[in-house]
């Protein structure tokens, strides 16, 4: 028996281990209670066959030894199963399966009392396991009194004992999936105690009225019902469920200790309990049921603790890392002497970070390190203490700043220097004037700056028509340095002559100058900075100055929000995405005003603004975000049912161009719409976890997927619960539940041709501009529209099908992607032609549409890459000679794409980069390991 009992918990044990290796989360809900129910199902089958094989081996006792047989061999089978899984590839790679991965008996036991969910998981199991043992006890006992008959009491348990299994397995295999599905973890772990809780009460009103004893008996069988199909429905998922959230390393020591151990000791504690009611006597059967219901008062607290551990521990594996606020205290050795490794390093901006957190708390020998750092051997230091020395104006730094800016130092700690010294001089006119006479531009500037900031009328005087020099001067190093004196002052008197420097032709000026339009913030600069935000060269500094405008830039993002700007769209929506920066509580609230846009670039800029700032929706502004989401997910919705149209069943992938481009404006249009709800949704819950979850849902492998999904389970409630999990889990390639999107979104299928001409007619549904195009494409190449599109158009969107294949573009919009395909070159490169060359200037890149292209320096051949891949990428990043020759291997085509375009759509897409980026680290890691 003993040996039996060990064989089953361990085929038990392997069972639930392979089933969480083999399907995520997710899936794990839906197969696993059709396992439990399959197992309740052999039960019964081993129960009917014991008759027939009596008869056939000559008696019951014949049948232990192929018992035996049949235990050994469904572990083999487990087993082998494991193996498998393994080596397929499908159980995930993390998992510690072997030797000296594998944790100490110690290790476990300190993993489980030091970790609470690990112990609330523990809990759960055994408290589950005991409320079914007591259960079955009460059942027994009641039973006893009903039938004081061996014979009825052995043919009553047999009956009793089927009809509990056989409702059990129906329900566990015809719905407890379902319901796990719908309903989540809570009711997963919370239905089984608030059965058997509401099962004993009525057991004790029955009792209590005096119902006759069959009745009661009756009851409590039902009770029996509920407990047992709850346990093997819900309770059993749930655990192998709550398994996944903990780290790879802990989740295998965890599910053998909780399943291993806990079982037994459930027995154990149950026998404990038995015994003890036992010894009572008579009154020891209504006991029970009272030990019962408190079993299962413990089981439901237990059960809520371990769902809100569950979801944060969802949260926490899907949150972005992050810092949380401390307090700086540096009273502590520990903490002094990183800060004094941070203040003797060359580094400027260590030095810089540390000299910040001084200065934060307040430490009363932060002028001391200045002192010190004076005369630190590293440049960059000496210019950072001498900044800081400017600042804090203290008397001893006058002779220190004197006897500097008269010596060989880098210009750089000089021109700190004369700072430092304008501000601790008793007369900066008479100490510094001479220096306005420099032969340095940047000595000159310096005293400039200082003058104007120290020394009163009589400097503004002295220095004034040295800046009038620097400003009008013909050589632009002057006229940069003039624009760096009028940032330093930030007077906003002093806008003309920052006007005048934001019209300058030089772009390094125009740089300055907007530094200088950010400090002076004048309205009248506000139009300068956005016309300079246009151009790629200066738009990173124009949209930096904005957030300084405050009333200025307030007044522009209503007119933006409102829908009256008189600026193009990506001006605007570069506007808002600027004003993410700005500190103003009046700005975020303007943003939110932007909460009722329709869906599109402008309301994902707003969405992003809100969310970088940490605005958090409450009162009617959370109806509003709600209003919100509800139109994106019946957008997105729409997306899904219109996906599984237009590729029934593969027409548009196997055919022609333009049904594929619809196709994919379609997903690109599911896949903003999902972003947005992920944006709204982090109004509302926590940005950093709700973020995970989206990166985790659009971007992670099918585990990440199902734990982001898991995570939105055990956040949302209701019916946007439902429908945000029916829209986020949809997969490309796989078709839509119809059901249950006609019943949470009242949409249904309606085949290629109708849904081709349900978007070219309904543009409130469907307003997105390239979509559109592609949409009358389709239709006319499915005959449902005459108008031939033009051959631009037609070429834009085979251009545009051939960049989606590159990994550096799969990120950015399809619509984004039309308009670099517009401004692309079609290149055509005959076999054997080189059309890069080793040494040449690269100003440009290539995308491979047709054909293969060769790499290669002289006769040494890198690689050789085809359809879909990039050649040259590196000059759109940083122009240097190339390093390598292409070659056509073949008749090829290919796309090239210059450099300023690229920049300027780099520049509102930052994933562009990215791509870059990846194929680089890809090819690299591909020369490594190529040796």
């Amino acid at each position: 028996m003993l040996t039996y009992t060990m064989g089953s918990l361990y085929a038990f044990m392997l069972r639930g281990s392979i089933a969480a290796e083999t399907y995520d989360p997710r899936r794990l809900k839906g197969v696993y209670p059709l396992l439990t129910a399959w197992e309740m199902g052999a039960v019964i089958c081993a129960g009917l066959a014991v008759a027939p094989l009596a008869q056939v081996l000559g008696s019951v006792e014949a049948i232990l030894p192929l018992t035996g047989i049949v235990l050994l061999s469904s572990l083999w089978v487990g087993r082998s199963v494991r193996s498998r899984v393994h080596a397929s590839g499908e159980a995930p790679r993390e998992e510690p399966q072997h030797g000296s991965a594998r944790h100490s008996v110690i290790t476990t036991v300190r993993t489980m009392l030091t970790n609470r969910y690990a112990m609330l998981v523990f809990l759960y199991q055994f408290l589950a396991f005991t409320t079914s043992l007591l259960v079955q006890y009460v059942v027994y006992s009641q039973a006893q009194r009903v039938f004081p008959a061996q014979t009825e009491l052995t043919q009553f348990i047999g009956l009793a004992k089927s009809l509990v299994t056989a409702g059990a397995m129906l329900f566990t295999f015809l719905a407890a999936g379902a319901l796990l599905i719908r309903y989540g973890m809570l009711a997963g772990l919370g239905a089984g105690p608030v059965l058997v809780g509401a099962g004993i009460i009525a057991s004790l009103i029955a009792g209590r009225i005096g119902v006759p004893p069959r009745v009661f008996l009756s009851v409590l069988v039902g009770v029996q019902v509920l407990e047992y199909g709850s346990y093997s429905g819900f309770a059993k998922t749930s655990l192998q469920s709550a398994f996944q959230p903990l780290p790879a390393h802990e989740r295998e020591a965890v599910h053998g200790f909780a399943q291993g151990i806990g079982i037994p000791l459930s027995y154990g504690f149950s026998g404990l309990l038995l015994v003890g009611l036992a010894a009572i006597g008579a009154a020891g059967a209504a006991y029970a049921v009272g030990v019962t219901l408190v079993l299962a008062l413990a089981y439901g607290i237990v059960g809520i603790l371990l769902f809100r551990a569950y979801g944060n521990h969802l949260r926490t594996s899907l949150a972005r890392r992050r810092i949380e606020g401390v307090d700086l205290v540096f009273s502590d050795a520990s903490t002094r002497e990183v800060l004094h490794r941070l203040l003797d390093t060359p580094d400027r901006w260590q030095v810089h970070a540390a000299l910040d957190l001084m200065h934060e708390a307040h430490m009363p020998d932060y002028e001391a390190y200045l002192h010190e750092l004076i005369s630190s051997p590293y440049s960059g230091v000496r210019t950072e203490a001498f900044v800081r020395v400017e600042e804090l104006r203290p008397q001893w730094a006058e002779p220190i700043a004197r006897a500097v800016v008269s010596g060989e130092d880098p210009v750089d700690v000089r021109c700190a220097a004369v700072g430092a010294w304008c501000a601790t001089s008793e007369d900066p006119v008479a100490d510094v004037s001479h220096l306005l006479s420099s032969v340095e531009p940047s000595i000159r500037a310096a005293a400039v700056t200082g003058l104007f900031l120290y020394g009163g009328i009589n400097g503004i005087l002295t220095a004034g028509d040295v800046f009038n020099v620097l400003l009008n001067s013909t050589d632009p190093v002057d006229r940069t340095h003039a624009a760096e004196v009028l940032a330093r002052l930030a007077v906003k008197s002093f806008y003309q002559p920052v006007k005048q420097l934001l019209r300058d032709a030089d772009v390094d000026v125009q740089h300055a100058a907007l530094r200088a339009a950010g400090a002076v913030a004048h309205p009248v600069l506000l139009p300068e900075v956005l016309r300079l935000s246009k151009p790629p060269a200066t738009r990173a500094e124009a949209l930096a100055a904005l957030p300084s405008f405050g009333e200025a830039l307030y007044a522009l993002l209503q007119d933006i929000v409102s829908g009256h700007s008189l600026y193009q769209p990506e001006t605007a929506v570069r506007v808002v995405r600027a004003a993410s920066r700005s500190s103003d509580h009046s700005i975020t609230e303007v943003l939110a005003r932007g909460l009722t846009l329709p869906p599109g670039d402008l309301s994902v800029a707003v969405l992003q603004a809100l969310v970088s700032t940490g605005y958090r929706a409450t009162g009617s502004i959370a109806g509003t975000v709600l209003r919100a989401i509800e139109e994106r997910l019946q957008r997105a919705a729409l997306a899904v049912m219109s996906l599984h149209d237009l590729d029934e069943p593969g027409r548009a992938e196997s055919g022609h161009a333009e049904s594929r481009a619809l196709l994919s404006a379609v997903q690109d249009r599911y896949r903003r719409d999902v972003e947005e709800i992920f944006l709204l949704l982090s109004l509302l819950h926590s940005p950093d976890e709700v973020q995970g979850a989206r990166r985790k849902m659009l971007e992670g492998t099918q585990r990440d997927r199902a734990l982001a999904a898991e995570m939105l389970d055990v956040t949302l409630s209701g019916p946007l619960r439902q429908k945000m999990l029916a829209v986020t889990e949809h997969r490309d390639g796989q078709p839509p539940s119809v059901a249950t999107y006609t019943e949470l979104f009242g949409v249904s299928p309606l085949g290629m041709v109708p849904r081709v001409k349900q978007i070219l007619r309904d543009g409130r549904e469907w307003p997105e501009e390239w979509l559109q195009v592609c949409a009358h494409a389709a239709g006319w190449s499915l005959g449902i529209v005459s108008d031939q599109p033009e051959d631009s158009v037609l070429t834009t969107i085979e251009r545009v099908l051939a960049l989606k294949t590159a990994d550096m573009f799969s990120g950015i919009p399809d619509s984004v992607l039309a308009h670099i395909a517009s401004i692309m070159e079609e290149v055509d490169a005959h076999e054997g032609e080189e059309f890069i060359r080793k040494g040449e200037l690269g100003t440009c890149m290539f995308i491979i549409r047709e054909g293969r292209v060769a790499i290669h320096d002289g006769e040494r051949k890198f690689a050789e890459l085809a359809a879909g891949e990039v050649v040259g990428e590196m000059a759109v990043l940083d122009p240097q000679p190339r390093s390598a020759s292409a070659t056509a291997v073949e008749e090829t085509v290919l796309l090239r794409l210059d450099k300023d375009p690229f920049d300027s759509v780099m520049a509102d897409h930052p994933s562009l980069a990215q791509g870059v980026i990846s194929v680089l680290c890809r090819r690299l890691r591909g020369g490594l390991r190529d040796g």
